[in-house]
């Protein structure tokens, strides 16, 4: 899968970002500081799909570290890291030539979206047009939205112990399984192959 680079001077931060990444199938490398950073991206044995830099970092050792990924001349894109959402502090990230934002949170939201941008910079990097990959990340949002509806409705009637005279759950569990279907077919069609 994909490589990534993840720059934070919060190592807690940084390794769970890290291990997640590496759960999910991809390499994840960890530099504490923007110097660190900037020397593993010198040493030209880096060319990661993704940078993540915590743009607050000291002194505005994230913003340079966006800025010597651009001077490197690396295609890699950068997601900033916002502690907040600093409308400040995200058009300076921007203008150094970061090309995504995450409000940097704990929990599963900021690691799925640094994971989805992830995903879609090693698709580019692999030469998939940018509307096929735009569409496989609309179908893959969908499809996890409607996982979240089922498992909510069957954790519910788990937790009720009984699905008699649950026929509105169960209605509503097999929307949601009808619209799994329909994303795979749109999943199938976006590779060009015909959906039974």
């Amino acid at each position: 899968m994909g490589q990534l680079l993840i720059v934070d001077e919060d190592k807690t931060y940084a390794c769970s970002l890290a291990e997640e990444a590496r759960r999910h199938g991809h390499d994840a490398l960890v530099a504490t500081s923007g110097p660190d950073a900037v020397e593993l991206l010198l040493a030209g044995k880096l060319k990661p799909d993704l940078v993540v830099v915590n743009a607050a970092g000291n002194d505005g050792e994230g913003l340079a570290v966006v800025r010597a990924v651009r001077s490197l001349g690396l295609a890699s894109p950068v997601t900033a890291l916002l502690g907040s959402l600093d409308v400040d502090l995200l058009g300076e990230a921007l203008l150094s030539g970061a090309t995504d934002a995450v409000v940097k949170r704990e929990g599963d939201e900021a690691v799925g979206a640094v994971l989805a941008s992830l995903e879609r910079a090693t698709l580019r990097n692999r030469g998939v047009p940018a509307a096929m990959v735009d569409g496989i990340g609309r179908c893959k949002h969908e499809l996890a939205n409607a996982l979240l509806v089922v498992d909510g409705r069957l954790r519910r009637l788990v937790s009720q112990g009984a699905a008699e005279g649950r026929g509105a759950d169960f209605e509503a569990i097999r929307g949601g399984v009808d619209r799994m279907f329909r994303v795979l077919k749109e999943l199938d069609r976006l590779r060009g192959r015909k959906a039974s």
